[in-house]
């Protein structure tokens, strides 16, 4: 199994620069960054600003913040784990954390490593800070021993929840769970972990929002109710905003990466499906984006048209930043999408954009 960084071939392209400066125009965002994969060839487009007001253009190495774009981060993570042999898909929570084996937590005496990360072991979903679940998480978490251990034994002390319309429940507590268990089998905190893989994998991963000494990064932008009255302006935020989200949290949606490196994990994934062992076996590729329905292991799925060609998918958002990503096998092709600010417009700059990439690259051997 080859573990070290690919041979990339990206290329700054003039139709996605075009394309980005369109759409940064269009719906009035600070700044747009496109990148188109191919197994062999990364092409790159970016426009804009990294902050709002200044003239600071955006560069293809700028790290942008992907929200839960960082699950399938720390599903690949797993999979390279299990075949290092420190772990494996179907070890037990509660067998990889004794202290979390107690009668109180039969419900959940079962769950597996990879029902954790394809949000089918029954965690409360911990999405919104006023439900119930966040509630009962101790205010002062962050200043104890082993605050993933203290959310663990929150999370398993409410009943197993459920969802009637899918076969799936969404939970960013569940990939907290899962980091916990990857901490515990390696006896390495999940943040060294995941750094250690962007480096063997050449790729430059930080955690929270972009932050630096000359305040020339890229910061995440929103719409205040006073800029709405006066044109929808998007104002900045500091890297240390409301937004932010507590250490622990970190293994369901707190990565920041630039568009380059992004694209290039997005071609270890494409390689790896159509059929390439590099990092991890391609069986393994398959597993985290199909290995279940409508959602694998870090990766919603899904059908092109109703098929028959898969696709998998993900987006990402902790409010300030937006990102997506797409990619599909058969057509050879990926996609990543990130925009330094968040609101609906932005969700529908994503949807719109995503569509005409697809539309007119992906099927294409060329941008």
């Amino acid at each position: 199994m080859l573990v070290g960084p690919i041979a990339v071939n990206a290329q700054s392209n003039v139709a996605l620069h075009q394309m980005a400066a369109r759409y940064q125009s269009e719906f009035k965002v600070p700044a747009v960054a496109i990148a188109l994969i191919r197994p062999d060839t990364i092409y790159i487009g970016i426009a804009g600003s990294k902050q709002v007001g200044q003239q600071m253009p955006i560069g293809k190495d700028d790290l942008f913040h992907i929200g839960s774009n960082t699950k399938a981060f720390t599903s690949l993570l797993a999979a390279y784990l299990v075949e290092q042999g420190h772990i494996n898909w179907t070890d037990s929570l509660l067998q990889i954390v004794p202290e979390l084996d107690l009668p109180e937590n039969d419900a959940y005496r079962g769950v597996t490593l990879e029902q954790l990360l394809s949000h089918r072991a029954g965690i409360a979903p911990y999405e919104s800070a006023d439900s119930k679940e966040f509630r009962a998480v101790p205010k002062d978490i962050q200043l104890m021993d082993d605050p993933r251990l203290v959310f663990a034994k929150v999370a398993l002390s409410f009943a197993p929840a459920s969802s009637k319309d899918q076969n799936h429940l969404y939970s960013n507590g569940g990939y907290i769970l899962a980091a916990l268990m990857l901490e515990r089998a390696t006896r390495t905190s999940f943040e060294e972990l995941l750094i250690e893989m962007g480096e063997k994998l050449g790729l430059t991963l930080r955690f929270g929002f972009p932050i630096d000494e000359e305040n020339e990064v890229v910061l995440g932008h929103r719409k205040s109710f006073l800029g709405f009255l006066l044109g929808k302006r998007y104002h900045s935020l500091d890297p240390n905003n409301s937004f932010s989200m507590p250490k622990y949290f970190r293994p369901a949606g707190d990565v920041a990466i630039s568009v380059s490196d992004f694209a290039i994990w997005v071609q270890y994934h494409l390689r790896g499906l159509v059929g390439h062992d590099h990092f991890i076996s391609s069986e393994n590729y398959q597993k985290l984006h199909y290995g279940f329905p409508d959602y694998g292991l870090g990766w919603y799925n899904g059908l092109i048209g109703g098929g028959p060609e898969r696709f998998s998918y993900h987006g990402g958002s902790l409010g300030t930043f937006s990102s997506a990503v797409m990619l599909s096998a058969t057509r050879k092709t990926g996609i990543v999408i990130l925009v330094n600010a968040e609101s609906k417009q932005v969700q529908q700059l994503k949807q719109t954009l995503r569509i005409e990439l697809w539309e007119r690259f992906g099927q294409s051997l060329e941008p």
